[in-house]
């Protein structure tokens, strides 16, 4: 069986490392991207101040919106025109300034909204006019700015309102005239434009407020005249008009302030002229902020919990603001001044007096800004002071051991905006818009290019169209492992940090089929000094002289087309005078083109201008010997049938290496699910089509033509052997009866082009 196979350049174990200076196009300056806000999660995403949305970190479940599924470690443009972020769950939200709202990410509960439970990997539009966007757990809401709430996603305890407990793949309308809507876990809460507050789902621990413990699958009026609404860990709290404040639900530690233990089944009014309640993360202590500046605090306390604080307690006077994070505490006063105390295991309440600090203690002034996050803590001050303190507390001390902590805080940057944390990953944005990220980094989160933690603020970049740019610095030819044309380009920094988006595309003169090489796959190379990537394109045998088009691309952008052809190249190369580096390499060369104009002979493509041309008026140039003859020792026998399998023939197919493909007919079709083959000892899966077999050995290097495959072929506890090799193909070819003189020329010119490289092999 013979067949003609589309020829692809050959396989060669050298590289001719020879640039060629081509005409430059000037790179356009990097134009500044600056950060208007961030927001921190697993994933990170932070809004341009064009609008322009960026997502960087962990990305299996597709939250990035980059549409792929790993990790990406430096910032990718998903999104324009963005006014604010949601981050919950590996599950992304965005609105835009016009109200569209978009989701992706994580959606096994219909979190997304786009009616399935696949993970979507891009931004998918779902619902318009949307004011607010909320996201917890894996329930997800949205307030249009007419009012209507929608909800959607995980709904077990009925917290989607729709008077079920079936998960809601798209948003369904809860209510109408919603001004604020709350939801923590499996609970959930609207406050009307008229005061009315409305709550339902998870009741177990009386969290809805209605006087019982069933859950609550419909939205049901609890209180009127409320201005703000809180719930964390099944404990609800709701400040009215007038300031009174009403606490309910769960109470273990006392933290509804009922004066008890027992859970508190419907609203209870605890306190009066009240502006603010805080719960915290990871805390069971409840805190309120008088119109005054009166701190209150009730719950659980850790450094004496038998002793839980069941009522309300004054702690501190003129306080601002509070925070708290798993027992540890921060208040702001109205001059600045900020207190820490609870917990300090790590030194995160800023004093290293021992594991707990049982009253506020002063530790900074001129306040603005507090961010308490597990065993760590950062304060940024009115001048734009950041300072840091708790566990691995210093980031200029290159150490991951877990006993290093800083109980005292140091300042670590100034001119910052805003700064905040999530889970030992900081980001804080400068006061002329720049991006610095820090800290744990094991998905890529801090966007400084790669995954290990990084240990001092990182000025992260941002890939934009604007300064995007890059430029063809020379050519070269790669004969490694297949022939290729490469095209060495200088690229931005925007193109750099954004390499798994940064591609060249190269599409070969006539053809509608292109082939895409990755930055991330492209080889580092040196240019007169200048770091630059090589972009190999792989030629076909009989396409050498077609120009190949290569364009340099990063998601939407597209940069200049840059033509050239391996003919090109190679001809500049032979022009070289005789003494130049480049005379080792042209027989070689020569030999290439010589195989390249047979191929385009054999195969009829464009044979108007042959790669060969020229050099036919050489005529001792060995290239051209024609009496070429391949030795009998590689005419090796063929096997006896002794298990029900007869060997056909073998062919070439010259693609991006030489593939040796060999042909066996089985007495029965059915033979296939019993029949193990191997190559060399490895084993290999054949291709099947009705009885007959093919076994392929891809990417067989030139200058390993005659190489011997054993083949082995076993089944029924049988089995037969045979060798074979690209140089017994050749053998028969040459010696065919009905000799193919276009075949034969370009047998010929392989095997010549075979000896060429294993001279040039040897002589370097």
């Amino acid at each position: 069986m013979k067949s003609k196979f589309m020829s692809v350049i050959l396989i060669l174990v050298l590289f001719i490392a020879s640039y060629m200076p081509v005409s430059e196009v000037t790179a356009n300056e990097n134009d500044k991207v600056e950060i208007k806000s961030i927001n921190l999660w697993n994933t990170s995403a932070a809004i341009a101040s064009n609008g322009d949305l960026y997502c960087w970190g962990f990305n299996r479940c597709g939250g990035v919106g980059n549409g792929a599924t790993n990790d990406q470690h430096t910032p990718v443009k998903v999104l324009e025109n963005v006014k604010e972020t949601v981050l919950e769950n590996d599950t992304t939200a965005a609105i835009t300034e016009d109200g569209d709202l978009y989701c992706w990410g994580y959606n096994e509960y219909g979190q997304v909204g786009n009616g399935a439970t696949d993970n979507q990997l891009t931004p998918v539009k779902v619902l318009e006019n949307v004011k607010e966007v909320y996201l917890d757990f894996y329930t997800a809401a949205a307030i249009t700015e007419n009012g209507d709430l929608y909800c959607w996603g995980f709904n077990f305890a009925g917290q989607i309102g729709n008077g079920s407990t079936v998960n809601q793949l798209k948003p369904v309308k809860v209510l109408s005239n919603v001004r604020k809507f709350c939801i923590d876990g499996l609970t959930s809460a609207a406050i009307t434009e008229n005061g009315d507050l409305y709550c339902w789902g998870d009741n177990g621990a009386g969290t809805v407020g209605i006087g019982t413990t069933t859950n609550q699958l419909t939205p049901k009026k609890v209180l009127e005249g409320v201005k703000e609404f809180y719930t964390k860990a099944n404990t609800s709290a709701a400040i009215t008009e007038n300031g009174d404040l009403y606490c309910w639900g769960h109470n273990e530690y006392g933290e509804a302030g009922n004066g008890s233990t027992c859970n508190q089944l419907s609203p209870l009014k605890i306190l009066d002229n009240v502006k603010q309640v805080c719960f915290g993360e990871f805390s069971s202590t409840t805190a309120a902020i008088t119109l005054n500046g009166d701190l209150y605090l009730w719950g659980y306390n850790e450094y004496d919990e038998l002793n839980n604080i069941l009522l309300p307690a004054k702690i501190l006077e003129n306080v601002k603001k509070y925070y708290t994070y798993d027992d540890t505490f921060g208040a702001i006063t109205e001059n600045g001044d900020l207190y820490c105390w609870g917990k300090n295991s790590w030194g995160q309440a800023g004093s290293d007096t021992g594991y707990y600090v049982e009253k506020p203690v002063k530790i900074l002034e001129n306040v603005k800004d507090v961010n308490i996050d597990d065993v760590k803590s950062i304060a940024l001050t009115e001048n734009g002071d950041l300072y840091y303190w708790g566990a691995k507390g210093n980031p200029n001390i290159p150490s991951e051991d877990n006993d290093d902590y800083q109980a005292i805080p140091v300042k670590v940057m100034d001119n910052v905006r805003e700064a905040k944390v999530f889970y030992h990953t900081f980001a804080a944005i400068t006061t002329n818009g720049d991006l610095y990220c820090w800290g744990y980094n094991t998905s890529g989160q801090t966007g400084n290019g790669n995954f290990k933690r990084q240990y001092t603020p990182y000025k992260v970049l941002f890939p934009t169209e604007d300064n995007y740019s890059g430029e063809l610095k020379g050519l070269s030819l790669s004969l490694s492992d297949d022939i290729g044309l490469n095209f060495i380009m200088r690229l931005s920094d925007a193109l750099l940090i954004d390499k798994d988006n940064t591609y060249v595309e190269f599409t070969p003169e006539g053809s509608k089929k292109s082939t895409r090489v990755y930055l991330k796959d492209a080889d580092k190379v040196n240019y007169n000094g200048t770091d630059c990537y090589s972009f190999k394109c792989r030629v076909n045998a009989a396409e050498m002289t077609k120009k190949v088009n290569a364009v340099l691309h990063c998601n939407d952008w597209t940069g200049q087309t840059y033509s050239y052809s391996v003919y090109d190249y190679a001809s500049k190369i032979l022009a070289e005078p005789e003494s130049s580096e480049y005379k080792s390499s042209a027989p070689l060369i020569k030999a290439m083109l010589n195989y390249g104009g047979y191929a385009q002979t054999y195969f009829n493509e464009k044979t108007d201008a042959l790669a060969n041309k020229g050099l036919h008026n050489k005529t001792n140039d060995p290239v051209l010997t024609t009496n070429t003859t391949v030795s009998k020792d590689y005419n090796y026998a063929v096997f006896n049938n002794n298990i029900g399998v007869s060997f056909i023939g073998g062919s070439l197919v010259l693609n991006s290496g030489t593939d040796l493909k060999l042909y066996y007919s089985m007495d029965d079709k059915n033979m296939a699910n019993n029949i193990n083959v191997s190559v060399n000892g490895q084993n290999v899966s054949p291709e099947y089509d009705g009885n007959i077999m093919c076994v392929r050995v891809p990417d067989i290097s030139i200058s390993s033509l005659g190489d011997t495959y054993n083949v082995k072929i076993s089944a029924n506890g049988k089995e037969i052997n045979q060798k074979y090799s690209v140089m017994t193909y050749m053998y028969k070819a040459l010696n065919a009866q009905n000799s193919n003189t276009k075949l034969n020329n370009v047998v010929k010119a392989l095997y010549l082009y075979n000896e060429a490289a294993k001279q040039y092999s040897m002589g370097n």
